[in-house]
């Protein structure tokens, strides 16, 4: 009866020794049986486990999965209008002559002195003074009433295209059945709206 009370009361100790000892670890982190676990090595890094936090790749190797980002890596080339582009070229327009303008009217019908109807035509020359290259000239010839540009009667817009040193005559007619405006004394003016150009890199 004795010793089985003795064993009872040496289990008792035990146990209050092992809740004792729990408190100290978990509450007095630089008790000395604290300090002694830490270096007999038992830590949570021996048990990856309770560690969530460690890298489970072995040093020196690689995620078997990468992530991908959204970062784009890229070259290409750019192009641009304008005078200038990455490789140092400029556009130029090739060297042409416009002008020799002649006016030709011819009255169709009078009343008593007075034109009240007639023809009206305004004739220019082109040409492409460049050697190497062709292209399409574009303008226009207008009418109007002489010594008045703002009175304008007809417009006339023309296309040509021209090779190397080619030339050629632009003729433009209007038909006046008006009577005032058949009266009166007709001029023409041209223009370019479009000319060729080359391009000259460096």
């Amino acid at each position: 009866m004795k010793k089985s009370l003795v064993l009872i009361i040496i289990g008792v100790i035990i146990f209050l020794c092992l809740i004792i000892i729990s408190i100290v670890i978990l509450f007095v982190p630089n008790s000395p049986i604290n300090k002694w676990i830490i270096k007999a090595g038992i830590t949570d890094e021996n048990f990856p486990e309770n560690n969530p936090n460690q890298n489970k790749n072995p040093a020196g190797e690689s995620d078997s999965n990468p992530s991908t980002g959204g970062g784009s890596v890229g070259g290409g080339t750019s192009s641009g209008g304008g005078s200038g582009n990455s490789n140092n070229c400029i556009s130029r327009k090739i060297p042409f002559s416009i002008g020799e303008l002649v006016i030709l009217e011819e009255c169709l019908d009078y009343e008593g002195n007075n034109c009240v109807e007639k023809n009206v035509e305004c004739s220019i020359n082109i040409k492409n003074q460049d050697d190497e290259i062709s292209g399409t000239f574009k303008g226009e010839i207008s009418f109007f009433e002489k010594g008045h540009p703002t009175n304008l009667i007809d417009t006339f817009l023309f296309e040509e295209y021209l090779g190397p040193g080619e030339e050629t005559s632009v003729i433009a007619t209007t038909y006046i059945s008006d009577d005032e405006i058949a009266n009166l004394e007709i001029e023409c003016i041209y223009q370019t709206t479009e000319t060729p150009e080359e391009e000259i890199c460096s």
